[in-house]
């Protein structure tokens, strides 16, 4: 059991990671942006007035957003989570619908995980599916993975194997499903399911061979079955 609570605690600093790695991925996009801007600008010199303060409204709106995340992503980064907070709370609801409400909404889930308050994080994992499902593969694929976590901190073992095991099967070729095998196999294990636990261990040692991280923790796993 210590082993699996130790890969418990591994599995939620991988998930944080991921989450701040779309944090700085929104900082480039804010630059991506803004290039694309100042070229439409550039071309559409003999727009009418009004769609030109249109756009020039649009673009201001993005820049805004993003200035106001970014303290609520440098908090995060600093795990002051309780600090960030009522900072991805405040985007979320202003910029809902927007890409910078999408990243709040992770970014909240993702801190209210972090504080323990788990039942509260389910609630918005579940409200960025319902609200933003497919607009970003990587959130989207992080949002299911957080409804996952929340079930298998609140005991919830079996349901939370099967979710694992769903992103697993629907993302085969990419490089996060082993890391979604380990995390159902682990949660079958703490479910006392030892051989399905045993059979998708031996799933990561057979099929991804060149994950060697996530094979060695497999055969770890397997010799203490």
């Amino acid at each position: 059991m210590a082993r699996v609570k130790e890969r418990m605690s591994r599995k939620t600093s991988i998930h944080g990671d991921m989450v701040v790695l779309k944090a700085y991925e929104w900082t480039d996009f804010i630059k991506r942006n803004l290039q694309q801007v100042v070229v439409v600008v550039l071309v559409a010199v003999g727009a009418v007035a009004a769609g030109f303060g249109w756009s020039y409204y649009k673009d201001a709106k993005t820049d805004e957003a993003g200035r106001v995340l970014a303290p609520g992503n440098t908090a995060a980064a600093q795990a002051r989570y309780s600090d960030a907070i009522p900072i991805f709370e405040r985007v979320k609801n202003t910029y809902e619908g927007g890409e910078a409400g999408m990243e709040a909404t992770i970014s909240l889930a993702h801190a209210y995980f972090q504080t323990g308050k788990h039942e509260e994080a389910r609630r918005i994992y579940q409200e960025f599916l319902d609200t933003y499902a497919n607009k970003d593969d990587l959130l989207t694929i992080a949002a299911t993975s957080g409804l996952a976590s929340c079930d298998e901190q609140a005991g919830k073992f079996e349901e939370a194997a099967k979710q694992y095991e769903i992103l697993a099967q629907d993302h085969t070729g990419g490089f996060l499903a082993p890391k979604f095998l380990l995390d159902a196999a682990r949660c079958y294990q703490a479910a006392n399911q030892t051989e399905q636990a045993r059979k998708l261990y031996n799933q990561v040692v057979e099929q991804y061979k060149k994950s060697a991280q996530y094979v060695r923790e497999a055969k770890n796993a397997l010799a203490a079955l």
